[in-house]
């Protein structure tokens, strides 16, 4: 059976006993990914959706094996917790969120992604 992470967001974002279990790094990291696409895709309109796919992506983070997965996840995690702080008004949460992740994403070497963690600016 094939892993469709962006199914899989959508049923945990929906229903919380639909969390996964037992899933490789990659997986997670698809996961995480799908869970700040969706979230990003109604962001404005669902302000609780977002801040539950932080709060999932944050979940998904102690249980991997890689320190670098671990690394990747928490900026995810991070950049959507900014954006969240940043629409809910609480700026210096946002700005401290989002500049954890841009530092993580460059120290990846993933530098469009720590360009665009700082958009929500």
């Amino acid at each position: 059976m094939d892993f469709d992470a962006p199914a899989l967001a959508a049923r945990w974002l929906e229903d919380e006993s639909a969390a996964p279990a037992l899933i490789s790094d990659g997986q997670r990291l698809a996961l995480a990914w799908a869970l700040k696409e969706r979230a990003y895709a109604t962001i404005y309109a669902d302000l609780p959706t977002a801040e539950s796919a932080a709060a999932k992506v944050q979940a998904l983070t102690p249980e991997a094996e890689s320190m670098a997965t671990r690394v990747e996840l928490g900026a995810i995690a991070a950049w959507l917790g900014g954006a969240v702080c940043a629409l809910k008004g609480e700026s210096a949460a946002a700005v401290e969120r989002l500049e954890a992740a841009y530092t993580a994403f460059e120290a990846q070497g993933a530098r469009q992604h720590a360009a665009a963690s700082q958009v929500p600016k």
